[in-house]
């Protein structure tokens, strides 16, 4: 229908021939839909892990996301198409890097679909994102304002929607939405494992999938980060084995409605358990304020979002940590920064010169007033 469209006919003239031939085909093969079917049954018995997979890609013809389950048993390993969403590309000429990037974002908001549609049914072990396109793995695992505004704006979302810790590289031809960026024919589309079932590595251990995490250079700061989390939580370790056994904690974290969650940390409860947000938007990771780790990630991203103040900090890390006495251990923290210190410098109050001597004949003692 775009293509009729943009070729500029009118309703009596004729289809040109090569989009003609193309109708005709898709009319012939349209009763082979009949023969696709699929298991209304998604999840198995036993199930040790249960992951979901995205991929995404785009094409000049349109873009599309598609989200596949993973469940792994004892004995066996399923994967399976759960849902799929594709759009034309628009009739505005943009490039492929952009459409990529639409692409990503529609991934993103479909993976956060079927994860909140999961929450109360399945649980949700590990999510993972899949994209041939290292640019938008950049895009997506930098700070947005560091991109014009088509690219701040989606990136944005996407980092609200997902972590971009979970987002990998995959070869293009393993990706399952290339052939739905393109488009299939009902023949094509009947038997096309790839779509169906997802690429063949996935059946295999995480130990052979193609590539490690893709990794920009902003991942050699946070990847220490990551893995010393769990030594935060020995500033509270007294608490987590009250909570352990189901007794109160002390009176300075009882206010937070604190819990643990599936890896032993504590998180904050608050009142967003039933909002449209990211697991760790509702319920951010609890950090004492004495801890080499809370002082590394204060540093970390005060230097990444490139030298804010302490009150747009603070609102950056309460999205997914909740800091001891954050305010006063941000703004202690912020002093040492030397860049911050010569932008603004403390200003001097000059002294004041003295009076002109026009003005002296006007003055007049108090006495002589008398």
């Amino acid at each position: 229908m775009q293509q009729l469209w943009t070729s500029g006919i009118d309703w009596d003239d004729p289809i040109p021939t090569d989009v003609g031939v193309l109708c005709s085909r898709y009319q012939s093969e349209l009763h082979q839909i009949e023969n696709i079917s699929t298991p209304r049954h998604i999840t198995h018995d036993n199930a040790i892990s249960t992951q979901l997979h995205e991929f995404y890609d785009s094409s000049e013809k349109g873009y599309a996301a598609a989200i596949y389950l993973r469940v792994e048993t004892a004995t066996s390993i399923h994967c399976q198409l759960i849902i799929g969403k594709s759009n034309v590309a628009p009739l505005k000429r943009t490039t492929i890097p952009r459409l990529k990037l639409c692409s990503a974002h529609l991934a993103a908001k479909l993976l956060h679909l079927v994860r909140t549609t999961y929450t109360d049914r399945v649980q949700i072990d590990d999510l993972f994102a899949w994209t041939d396109f290292t640019t938008a793995l950049v895009w997506i695992r930098s700070s947005p304002h560091r991109w014009d505004t088509f690219v701040a704006n989606r990136t944005s979302q996407i980092q609200e929607l997902t972590t971009p810790s979970i987002w990998r590289h995959v070869p293009t031809k393993l990706n399952p939405a290339d052939c739905a960026s393109k488009g299939l024919f009902p023949s094509e589309l009947e038997n096309h494992s790839l779509w169906w079932t997802g690429p063949l590595y996935l059946l295999d251990p995480p130990s052979k999938w193609p590539g490690a995490t893709f990794h920009s250079p902003e991942d050699q700061t946070t990847k220490p980060l990551e893995k010393t989390k769990q030594d935060t939580q020995s500033a509270f370790s007294e608490d987590i084995l009250r909570l352990k056994k189901s007794l109160r904690c002390s009176k300075n974290l009882r206010s937070l409605d604190i819990f643990l969650d599936t890896h032993g940390l504590i998180r904050f409860g608050g009142r967003l358990r039933n909002a449209d947000v990211p697991y760790e938007q509702k319920h951010p990771l609890l950090l004492p304020s004495n801890h080499r780790v809370t002082d590394l990630l204060i540093d970390y991203f005060h230097q990444r979002l490139k030298h804010p103040g302490a009150a747009a900090l603070q609102s950056w890390l309460q999205r997914e940590w909740r800091i001891q006495s954050a305010q006063r251990v941000i703004r202690s923290r912020l002093r040492l920064c030397i860049s911050c210190f010569h932008v603004r410098p403390r200003s001097l109050q000059p002294k004041m010169a003295n009076l002109p001597k026009y003005l002296k004949s006007r003055l007049k003692s108090p006495i002589s007033r008398k």
